[in-house]
């Protein structure tokens, strides 16, 4: 027989730590404080954050995971002012449903030399719905200005006691002290994973705890039945987790590091197992297979998948045409294109109506738009599955789970090769996945239930080549035609960047880049092909383009480089350099020798590398009669440079400059 456990009361002392504050009362000198002691350029600090996670068993629910949060924030300066709202994000679907709860706060000020608080209403507290999924908390606190400490505190209850949220003991300001605190009966086993550059430090203990309970038949601890049948008192163990860290600086956003999140100091806890009294072990420690299984069995996923009945018409129609399977995927391709419209929606599932109704609204999330694709293109006959990603913004897989993904593509298989689709671009094509999904790796899930490992990283290497040809005048302007040709994500962003009105949002951008040179002739190719280079040509006039020194002239070939300057200003850098795909800037002047003049001078050849050849600059330079010809190429090679080359990379850059600044000199004959 089994037990239903009804509790009666909890035997029980709480553990608190030294370091904890009382809620509501604060000191007059963290008040009066202008400025933190070991960061004095912060414009507001964590003085305190705790997180304190214990487990409830209540007879109706079953178990319950409570989470106890805390903050205490100080505001120096006015641009700190942002922290007096909090945010928090929390899932309100059955399986996971969170509840937030006991919302307080405190605002703390000096008036007339005294310490004086003001108390949170209901007003300053506004829950907005997200998704079908996701809704999020702000806490506005009121009356805060320059000097003001603010106490906020909540708890959140959720019944998804597999799912605990990951904890941030790093932030954009300073933190004095972080408190994480785990109080986890033996029933339950979790891995913990740590991220950031800082060490925690963890404390590990044990306590015994009693239960005083009510019996009742054919129980098992999820599952509850109303037949009492005594008391009894149950004793198990109470692992506790304490994890602190202190005065950590503020995690600062630096130049190409896409996802800062990535390298912030937190705390993961991915249940394993679980052992409850009188019933199996249960392992939760999934395998990629599991995980498949799990996203095939949601109705809101593989039934998506099966589903043909609303576009079969429209689609026999457009196949009629096409014969090989290239052109039936490209046919299908490029009418879900422009025939859906993404609302910058996230997710594995399509939205709670079905795809159907994003098919006739022409307008979906990421997976309406991308499963629906799936499921065309296997109506055509072709080998496609789904493949997740977890987005940039999402942090990068680490293990095995449901939650881990939160974007979905399409992987067609043709011959040997994989090619991966994601219909949300307009300007999107072949093997193209948009930078927001391009995130190391992703998981290619079979309807069997087989899985694979795919490699994310971009196949091509995005290039933007300026081609410009230069004549002399004789009152010191210069003309010539100049063509710009880019490919790949540089392609894509200018494409996506002048979608407006193509034929004169090219040109007005170029204007306004170049506004010192008269433009003519202006001409745009392959701006809705993109799967082709993007090609802008035109003729230019630039006056004053020149210096004559006595009988001498001076000119800077690279006259409309953006590349003659050091964009790493910062003598040291903390974080990598990501450049996220591999990519190439060319430069290359044709200039013909002024009329009645020679060459006197020019810029030295050189050729640089950096360690590991994760980048590459070349400058070169060929005389033929009276034509001089100059290429400046940079490659990189590497998507991601760890901080301890960022010295290398700032002397790279120091040489491309000087290089790309260097000056032709003619003297006349």
């Amino acid at each position: 027989m089994k037990f239903k456990i009804y509790i009666l009361f909890l035997l029980s002392l709480q553990v608190v730590t030294a370091k904890e504050i009382t809620f509501g009362k604060v000191s007059k000198e963290e008040v009066l404080a202008t400025q933190h002691k070991r960061y004095p350029d912060a414009n507001a600090a964590i003085l305190y954050k705790s997180e304190l996670v214990h487990f409830d068993f209540h007879a109706e629910t079953g178990w319950q995971l409570i989470t106890e949060v805390q903050y205490r924030i100080k505001i120096y300066r006015k641009a700190g002012l942002s922290w007096a709202t909090l945010h928090k994000s929390f899932l309100t679907n059955s399986e996971h449903r969170q509840d937030i709860y006991q919302i307080k706060g405190f605002t703390f000020n000096i008036v007339d030399g005294n310490v004086v608080r003001t108390k949170l209403e209901n007003e300053g507290v506004f829950i907005e719905r997200v998704n079908d999924d996701q809704s999020k908390l702000a806490i506005s606190m009121p009356n805060v200005k320059e000097g003001s400490v603010v106490d906020v505190a909540f708890k959140i209850k959720s019944h998804a006691y597999w799912n605990i949220d990951e904890f941030w003991l790093q932030f954009d300001i300073p933190v004095d002290f972080a408190l994480v605190q785990l109080k986890i009966p033996e029933y339950f086993v979790y891995k913990q994973y740590n991220r950031g550059f800082y060490p925690v430090e963890m404390e590990q203990s044990q306590r015994n705890k009693s239960l005083e309970v009510v019996q009742q038949a054919d129980y098992s601890f999820k599952t509850p039945t109303n037949v009492a049948l005594g008391k009894e008192t149950i004793n198990y163990i109470e692992n506790i987790f304490t994890f602190t860290l202190s005065n950590l600086p503020g995690l600062v956003a630096e130049s190409e590091v896409v996802n800062i999140n990535d390298y912030r100091a937190a705390i993961k806890f991915e249940l394993g197992s679980t052992r409850f009294p009188n019933e199996t072990y249960k392992n939760y420690s999934l395998t990629w297979g599991d995980v498949a299984k799990t996203i095939y069995d949601n109705d809101r996923f593989g039934k998506e998948l099966n589903r043909h009945d609303y576009f079969k018409g429209d689609l026999k129609k457009l196949l009629r045409d096409a014969s090989s399977e290239m052109e039936r995927a490209m046919v299908i391709y490029d009418f879900v294109k422009s025939q859906m419209n993404w609302n910058y929606g996230f997710g594995i599932l399509c939205n709670s109506k079905g795809i159907a109704e994003a098919y006739n609204e022409k307008k979906g999330n990421v997976a309406d738009i991308n499963l629906m694709l799936t499921s065309m293109f296997r109506y055509a006959g072709l080998k496609a599955d789904p493949v997740l990603i977890s987005s940039k913004t999402n942090g990068i897989p680490f293990f095995p789970t449901v939650g881990t993904f939160n974007y979905v593509v399409v992987g067609l298989q043709m011959g040997a090769d994989l090619m991966l689709f994601d219909a949300t671009e307009k300007y999107g094509y072949p093997d193209f996945i948009p930078l927001r999904a391009v995130n190391w790796v992703g998981r290619l899930i079979r309807e069997d239930g087989t899985t694979a490992q795919i490699d994310l990283k971009p196949k091509f290497r995005s290039l933007n080549a300026e081609l410009i040809t230069v004549s002399f005048n004789k009152d010191g302007s210069i003309t010539g035609k100049y063509r710009y040709h880019s490919t790949g994500y540089f392609a894509f962003y200018l494409r996506k960047g002048n979608s407006g009105n193509p034929s004169d949002s090219y040109r007005v951008n170029m204007e306004k880049k170049f506004s010192d040179m008269e433009i003519t002739n202006f001409q745009v190719l392959n701006h809705n092909n993109p799967s082709q280079p993007l090609e802008q040509t035109y003729g230019y006039t630039k006056r004053s383009a020149f210096e004559t020194i006595g009988r001498k002239i001076v000119f800077t070939p690279f006259f409309n480089s953006g590349l003659n300057y050091n964009p790493y200003k910062a003598e040291e850098r903390n974080l990598p350099i990501e450049k996220v795909f591999t990519q190439s800037f060319k430069k290359m002047a044709t200039i013909k020798v002024p009329d009645g003049y020679a060459v006197e001078s020019f810029p030295e050849p050189v050729s640089i590398v950096l360690p590991k050849n994760m980048g590459s600059y070349k400058y070169e330079v060929w005389i033929e009669e009276d034509i001089i010809k100059i290429n400046s190429e940079i490659n990189w090679n590497t998507t991601v440079i760890p901080p301890e080359f960022y010295s290398d990379v700032k002397g790279f850059y120091d040489q491309i400059g000087k290089w790309n600044s260097g000056k032709l000199i003619f003297t006349k004959q």
